[in-house]
């Protein structure tokens, strides 16, 4: 598996596409690009996964000291 490495601006944009932070125009764009770039599709997807696997381990923590 290749290691890509994303400009911060790339991440902050994946983050506020991701938050729906964008306007519509620039929501309208970045689907253009992601639509366009693979990589980008690939580290979206990424990014989505571990934000899901962080806030699992942030539930169960959260449930192991209530318990």
């Amino acid at each position: 598996m290749k290691k890509i490495r994303l400009k911060e601006s790339t991440v902050i944009k994946i983050e506020e596409y991701l938050n729906g932070t964008l306007s519509q125009q620039e929501f309208l764009l970045f689907e253009q690009k992601i639509a366009t770039t693979p990589v980008l599709k690939e580290a979206i997807l990424n990014y989505k996964i571990a934000n899901d696997a962080i806030e699992l381990m942030i539930e169960d923590k959260t449930r192991a000291l209530l318990n």
